[in-house]
């Protein structure tokens, strides 16, 4: 018997070991990602009211109902508009107009740090606007409360501690009062913290024993439902987003439509070449506005649960040939040798007309990279359970930073910051596809000049 006491201590003091890895792995990356999640959700709404801004500048009408109702989704303390020289020309306060910002908040790229603001520490995020003043930008300034973000991973950290305290104390109990009766709760605690820790969140622990066990039993499912109600709000508030720029998608696609189609009959009728010049400038501003309504729309709806694929056994060898095919006329006016080097034995589990898009927004990429022609290429290899497919350009290439952020919504590499063909949303577009699918999607590039491959994988259907 003392041998097998000494055997069931370690075994069980493993258990409670492994239970507190677990627990505090569970509460250190949960607290970053709700953090990450958050601050993604708010830079995402922060480009939405840029554009909006955007949109009103080219109107001539800021846009203060809808920025009004940009401000219920979440708790924003403040936002602001300022021109190049730091005045501010608009704010959700009045008393701000006027008033000129310091030199640290204006910036040509998207930032975001932490302040004080009216003795609250607020995150600030600094965003250019696409409106230049002597090739200098706009800059609009939106700051967001972090109490819920204090106050969650303060409460996360609570609820961490006291269960690492827990498991100590049992630790040193179950060094000399270990007997048969409580293996079993530690054995449940134990595969539930795994569990959560894998993501399960639908985990109970029933204990029929009393002192610390019950405790520790206590404190983890009182643990497990405060992280699934933090993450069902999340989700509500992601869910929110979305219907937020769905609905603002709509709302603008309703004026730009007639808007578009009475443009081009003006410019016919018009005689003088100047006004046919501003007329056309007009245009192409519309056109880029209907594409980013459609584009914003289109990501919504990839980001709504309720999307669903038609996955079905697709040879990829004939998917990506098509798809050059109806680029042909693309290829030849940029000076680009495309080659499709994927076999014919190569088939993968996807919605056709999906892969389609995807493989149309990378070459569409591809040639934009390429303004003095090159070799595009698209391959695919196998790997296990998944077919790995490679569109390979010869083009302009991409930095450490672009590599990083170029699957962002609204982010566009410098060449392209004012190409009103591009925006910003495609390979954001692509990333939700390929995610779709049980896939993920990267670039990767030796630097500047040196040309750029996007890989993505999907699953393989021998």
């Amino acid at each position: 018997m003392k041998i097998f006491h000494k055997v069931f201590i370690c075994m069980f003091s493993a258990s409670i070991v492994t239970g507190t890895i677990a627990l505090c792995v569970l509460v250190i990356e949960q607290s970053k990602a709700l953090e990450k999640d958050i601050h993604r959700n708010y830079l995402s709404l922060a480009g939405v009211m840029s554009k909006s801004i955007e949109a009103g500048y080219l109107a001539g009408k800021w846009p203060f109902e809808t920025l009004a109702e940009a401000q219920k989704h979440g708790k924003i303390v403040f936002w602001l508009v300022a021109k190049p020289d730091g005045e501010v020309i608009l704010a959700s306060n009045s008393s701000m107009w006027g008033k000129k910002l310091s030199d640290e908040y204006l910036s040509s790229t998207i930032k975001s740090f932490d302040i004080r603001f009216k003795g609250e520490t607020v995150r600030l995020i600094i965003y250019p606007l696409e409106i230049t003043e002597e090739g200098k930008n706009w800059i609009f300034c939106m700051g967001y409360s972090l109490e819920p973000i204090i106050d969650a991973r303060n409460l996360l950290l609570e609820r961490g501690l006291i269960s690492f305290a827990v498991l100590t104390i049992l630790v040193a109990i179950v060094s000399f009062l270990l007997s048969r009766d409580i293996s079993e709760p530690i054995t449940k605690i134990s595969k539930a913290a795994l569990s959560v820790a894998r993501g399960d969140l639908d985990q109970y622990v029933t204990i029929r024993t009393d002192g610390e066990i019950l405790q520790l039993a206590d404190n983890f499912n009182k643990m497990v439902r405060d992280l699934k109600k933090q993450r069902n709000e999340l989700k509500k508030l992601l869910k929110q987003k979305d219907e937020f720029i769905y609905q603002l998608g709509h709302d603008l696609k309703t004026p730009l439509t007639p808007i578009s189609a009475l443009l081009p009959l003006i410019i016919e009728r018009e005689k003088d070449p100047k006004q046919k010049e501003l007329l056309d400038v007009v245009l192409r501003n519309v056109n880029y506005m209907k594409k980013l309504v459609m584009d914003t729309l289109e990501l919504a709806k990839l980001n709504a649960p309720s999307t669903k694929f038609d996955l079905k056994r697709v040879n990829l060898s004939s998917v990506v040939e098509r798809v050059l095919y109806n680029n042909k006329p693309l290829f030849m006016e940029n000076g680009i040798n495309a080659e499709n080097k994927v076999r014919e034995d190569i088939f993968v589990k996807a919605d056709e007309l999906r892969l389609e898009e995807v493989l149309n927004n990378l070459i569409s990429n591809a040639v934009k990279c390429m303004p003095d022609g090159g070799n595009l290429t698209v391959s695919a290899e196998e790997k296990g359970k998944e077919v790995v497919v490679h569109v390979k350009d010869t083009g302009i290439g991409l930095t450490s930073e672009e590599k990083e952020r170029i699957f962002d919504e609204f982010y566009k590499v410098d060449r392209s910051r004012h190409d009103l063909g591009s925006t910003g949303l495609g390979l954001t577009i692509c990333k939700r596809i390929i995610e779709k699918h049980g896939g993920k999607i990267w670039a990767e590039s030796e630097g500047k000049n040196k040309g750029t491959t996007i890989s993505f994988t999907l699953p393989a259907c021998r």
